[in-house]
């Protein structure tokens, strides 16, 4: 109060503290939180969102782009930066995710199958697509070469372990039948009914006058060691034995079918 008894105010003057921009970088994924500010010797909360990377599972913000699970200084989301004195460019740290890997096994898919990357402790749906193989059905996806481990469908879930995977297929070997012509004179002695894709047909040749000729498929045999004929087979096949010397004329289907007969 003056001297005239008036009242005089006086009103505070403010200056804005300084401030200080938090900005956020998916670093190769996507989904970044967008940027904030904070004043400071404030303490600031990390955004709890989390970006997201194809093959990927996202392990923590760091002010280091080239940071890496287990290192230092990774925030995790909503963590707290104390006393924040200066701006911050976070980048995502991520960690790969095991690979899951198709190993057809002697076959071969009809079209290009990737590696898959799924984040562990995730049901991952396996491919739809079957591979494909001369003389053999498809059985299925097995976690060992040999079949002996677990059996998978396709299209089934794989629960993704921390480690990396590999599927093999699985084939069942087709049946195929093996058809003799000869002359009557001639005996033909070890050929079955059916055979599996990939096995191999012994038989043996008896009777009949001078000298004898076996095709199988229209491939001229030689007679074994053990006096035995043998070829391996991969489709229905036609084994042809003839007294007469001359020339075959046989159609093989090499793995196919429809077979025509042989002619002499």
């Amino acid at each position: 109060t003056d001297t005239d008894g008036a009242t005089a105010y006086l009103y505070a003057a403010w200056k804005e503290n300084e401030k200080f921009t938090i900005s956020y970088s998916a670093n190769g994924g996507k989904g970044e939180p967008a940027s904030d500010q904070v004043y400071i010797h404030n303490d600031y909360t990390i955004s709890g969102s989390q970006p997201t990377r194809d093959g990927c599972t996202f392990a923590g913000w760091s002010t280091d782009p080239n940071a890496r699970p287990g290192d230092s200084g990774i925030y995790a989301p909503s963590a707290v930066i104390s006393d924040v004195q200066q701006g911050y460019m976070l980048y995502a740290v991520w960690k790969q995710n095991p690979s899951l890997t198709y190993h057809t096994n002697g076959g071969s898919f009809p079209t290009y199958v990737p590696t898959a990357y799924p984040q562990v402790g995730t049901q991952h749906t396996l491919t739809s697509s079957t591979p494909q193989r001369d003389g053999y059905t498809f059985a299925g996806w097995n976690t060992e070469k040999d079949g002996t481990g677990t059996h998978y469908n396709s299209g089934a879930s794989f629960p993704m372990s921390d480690e990396d995977v590999v599927l093999y297929a699985k084939w069942t070997p087709k049946r195929y039948t093996v058809t003799v012509k000869k002359p009557d004179e001639v005996t033909v002695s070890g050929v079955q009914d059916k055979y599996d894709c990939g096995s191999t047909v012994s038989f043996s040749v008896s009777g009949g006058e001078g000298d004898m000729f076996v095709y199988a498929n229209g491939r001229k045999l030689e007679k074994g060691p053990d006096g035995q004929y043998s070829f391996e087979i991969k489709s229905d096949s036609t084994v042809l034995v003839t007294t007469k010397v001359g020339y075959v004329v046989a159609y093989d289907p090499d793995g196919g079918s429809g077979m025509s007969g042989d002619v002499t």
